[in-house]
């Protein structure tokens, strides 16, 4: 069925993101909370997945101008593979492109993460 190759993920992590202002290197650190849904292509252990996300960046207050917004939408895409270890435990790794303050800037991460089913 098409329900067991769809997952709907919540995710949150901090961001530390590198920029130049004026010739001068920065480093902004912000917070990204986000629900991804995915489609996966079952293919035995090892499982490709695409999907999409969206989710909003949170703006600590001292790293922020004070007329920026607190809170920024973000938009997804994301690309990877799962691979199921045991029947409980998988491993996995992605590449999520995000568009950020309305489609004006973008960032990519790459992450590798390990999964536990209940």
């Amino acid at each position: 069925p098409l329900a067991s190759r769809l997952v709907l993920e919540p995710s949150a992590e901090r961001l530390a993101l590198d920029y130049v202002d004026g010739g001068v290197d920065e480093t902004s650190v912000r917070w990204q909370a986000d629900f991804a849904l995915r489609a996966e292509l079952p293919l035995g252990r090892v499982r490709p997945f695409a999907g999409g996300s969206l989710g909003a960046l949170l703006w600590p207050s001292d790293t922020r101008e004070p007329e920026d917004d607190f809170v920024t939408a973000t938009y997804g895409g994301l690309a990877g593979v799962a691979l199921d270890v045991t029947e409980r435990v998988g491993v996995r790794g992605e590449a999520r492109l995000r568009w950020l303050d309305g489609l004006e800037s973008r960032t990519t991460t790459l992450a590798a993460g390990l999964s536990w089913r209940f």
